[in-house]
């Protein structure tokens, strides 16, 4: 990896993929690794097979036995030690994890509860019919959580206001959705640095001040984040937004169209512009 150059473009990928996650890890560290249907597996490094940089590598059914019709929505690298259980029952202190679904539930379970010996999957958050996980991801110190949704909705509220649950439990509401919207990204934001941007589906993307996101209670319908155009004479800058970044510096965003060509664009290209923008 290092005397490649470390580079993801010189990655070996096959044609028409591209690399999702890049991860620092030790042989001795478990994956856990999160599907759409609520489920997880917990993965040895060392059980993944060893591969040249350039090497596209070996296909996931081949190291874990995920489902046809389910797929991976997070990865999150964990020391063993974390897995332990304490002395002490667990408190809120400990690290835990946040989930959230397409349908506006978010949920937050301690991280040791995740401990396991098996090799197969295993529920890890209860998920209603015709919802699904779009995110997991790991919280140390409990900030506050930004949903937004596909047609421009955003909510912001403390993580403290979603109790810790047991690990099948199904979670709260986060945030209330009209009939044909989801949920597209979950953030993890504190204080008023930086900017939240968003991409539309046409690749239309802007930024736009966390300064301007307060904090509301959890459940409510939230407030705008991007304007979608609308009439016969304009040209459209999309139907659904796809991604939503914290960004607080300068970072390059890659992006993959579903006709497999992959392009990227620096965040500071996207304009910052007020909420109710079209970007």
């Amino acid at each position: 990896f290092t005397r490649s150059g470390g580079e993801l473009d010189s990655a070996g990928v096959k044609e028409g993929d591209a690399i999702r996650w890049s991860l620092g890890v030790s042989t001795i560290d478990p994956l856990l690794l999160f599907t759409q249907k609520g489920q997880y597996f917990l993965l040895p490094v060392h059980q993944i097979p060893e591969f040249k940089w350039k090497d596209t590598g070996t296909a996931i059914v081949n190291v874990l036995p995920l489902a046809k019709d389910d797929r991976i929505v997070s990865v999150i690298p964990v020391k063993p030690a974390e897995l332990v259980p304490p002395e002490e029952p667990a408190t809120a202190a400990g690290p835990s994890l946040v989930f959230a679904t397409r349908r506006g539930q978010v949920k937050r379970t301690a991280l040791v509860e995740y401990a396991t010996n098996r090799n197969m999957a295993i529920a890890a958050c209860k998920v209603a019919d015709g919802d699904e996980v779009v995110k997991v991801f790991r919280s140390d110190a409990p900030e506050d959580l930004l949903l937004v949704s596909e047609l421009g909705m955003s909510i912001r509220f403390t993580e403290a206001e979603v109790s810790l649950q047991g690990r099948v439990a199904g979670g709260v509401r986060g945030m209330q959705l009209k009939e044909n919207d989801a949920i597209v990204d979950v953030l993890s934001v504190s204080g008023d640095e930086g900017e939240v941007l968003v991409l539309s589906d046409y690749g239309y993307a802007k930024r736009s001040l966390l300064l301007d996101y307060p904090l509301q209670g959890r459940g409510g319908k939230g407030i705008q984040t991007f304007e979608f155009k609308e009439g016969k004479r304009v040209r459209p800058n999309g139907t659904k937004l796809v991604a939503a970044f914290h960004v607080k510096e300068a970072v390059t965003l890659s992006t993959v169209t579903n006709q497999h060509v992959t392009g990227e664009f620096l965040s500071e290209s996207a304009p910052i512009d007020d909420r109710r923008s079209q970007g």
